[in-house]
Formats: C-alpha cells, structure tokens, sequence
C-alpha cells in the first residue's frame, strides 16, 4: 500500500448521518442533548453577548461575548 493511500479518508460507509461524523459537538450537561455549534441550539441576546441554550431545557451552554470594533483580538 502506498503512502498516498494510508492519507486517503476511509470509505464513507452511508450508514452515518453529517452529524454523527462532526468532530464538534456541543452536550448539554443537564439534559444530554447533543448538536453541532450551528445546530438547533437556541441563542438568547444578553447583556455579556449571545446566550447559547439548550432547545430541550434552555439551560445555558456558553455565552458568546460580543466585541466593539476596537476591542476585537487581531
């Protein structure tokens, strides 16, 4: 076998949906739900942010803070 095919991605089986193969997900440690950060999370303005929630219990996951311009990392 060449070193080519030891990098080659494994042969997608079809039987695992997009979601179950995301590297990223988010838990909910109260409720176990499971998504993806862009999935059906709730978000909730704050004075901090964004609120991420949980759509099953609406615990609070994370809050995305919100940055002026002039306070944004570069």
């Amino acid at each position: 076998m060449s070193h080519t095919q030891h990098c080659l991605p494994a042969q997608d089986s079809g039987t695992e949906s997009l979601h179950e193969r995301r590297k990223a997900v988010l838990t909910c440690p109260r409720c176990a739900h499971a998504s993806p950060p862009d999935g059906d999370w709730r978000t909730q303005r704050c004075d901090r942010g964004t609120e991420l929630r949980c759509p099953g219990c609406m615990t609070v996951l994370t809050v995305r803070e919100q940055f002026a311009d002039s306070d944004t990392p570069k």
